[in-house]
């Protein structure tokens, strides 16, 4: 993969029991089929649960009734087997819908961004919110406040996403190489997604030019909009607006702009892939 062509050899979904496993990987399928990536499920089992499962006053209380029994580490080993069978069986039937290879691992560590060893050509995917329980009660995942410390791409998936709405691509500053478009172009085809190209105001007439042959080379259904101010909140009211499914930034072109933080995606129903 070189600085200016994203080439990704599998997509790495980060589970956990806690989050909804099936919506994470249809959302990082609909990436990976864009580059014929292999889809690979991680199962992470954190180790700070472990240990506090092998403590004697360790419990689990029903959200229902309150009620409160022992949770120790035989009830840990079932919860987390369950967790592994559902994932296998979501990965094989969306991988195979998505004509994808897939592989599967499940390891044990402390859940970070050293926990997972990866290639250059690899994609990380998480959930951003953990899955709803009863009571409107959530279980915590960890991967969100992963999302904040990482130096390379990632794709953080919602609460409730569309696996098949429009593709956003932000394209802020004038540069001879924009990834976010190229990548967005490219997942925008492979689903027969509609593309909502969002460029700076100041953008000359010879960069909106050269923007409109690049949009016409990819061969997809695509409108561009200008953009005066560039902040979360008015990202969020595009991205809800559109209908978007997924949101393709450039770090190297935002900079600080935007707040910055893309550890919660914009919306309940928008991915953000950030490069």
């Amino acid at each position: 993969m070189t600085e200016n062509e994203l080439s990704f050899r599998q997509v790495v979904v980060a589970l956990d029991a806690a989050g909804d496993i099936a919506a994470t990987i249809e959302v990082a399928a609909s990436v990976a089929a864009a580059w014929k990536a292999e889809l690979r499920g991680l199962l992470v089992e954190d180790e700070r649960l472990r240990r506090l499962a092998s403590l004697p006053f360790a419990q689990q209380m029903d959200a229902l009734t309150a009620l409160r029994r022992p949770f120790g580490e035989a009830e840990l080993d079932a919860f987390i087997g369950r967790a592994v069978r559902q994932a296998r069986r979501d990965l094989e039937r969306i991988a195979a819908a998505h004509d994808l290879a897939w592989s599967f691992q499940s390891l044990r560590a402390m859940i970070g961004p050293e926990a997972l060893p990866l290639g250059e050509d690899e994609l990380l995917v998480m959930a951003a919110a953990s899955r709803s329980a009863a009571m409107a009660a959530r279980l915590g995942s960890p991967w969100p406040r992963v999302a904040a410390g990482l130096s390379r791409p990632f794709l953080l998936v919602p609460e409730r996403p569309s696996a098949r709405g429009a593709v956003v691509a932000l394209c802020r500053a004038a540069s001879p190489a924009r990834r976010a478009l190229e990548v967005s172009l490219r997942i925008a085809r492979a689903g027969a997604r509609p593309l909502l190209v969002l460029v700076e105001e100041a953008a000359t007439q010879a960069e909106l030019g050269e923007l409109a042959r690049r949009i016409e080379a990819g061969a997809v259904a695509a409108s561009v909009r200008r953009i005066a101010a560039l902040s979360r909140r008015s990202l969020g009211d595009i991205v809800r607006a559109s209908g978007a499914g997924l949101l393709v930034i450039d770090r190297r072109e935002i900079g600080a702009a935007a707040d910055g933080d893309w550890s919660e995606p914009l919306s309940e129903s928008s991915a953000v892939l950030v490069l």
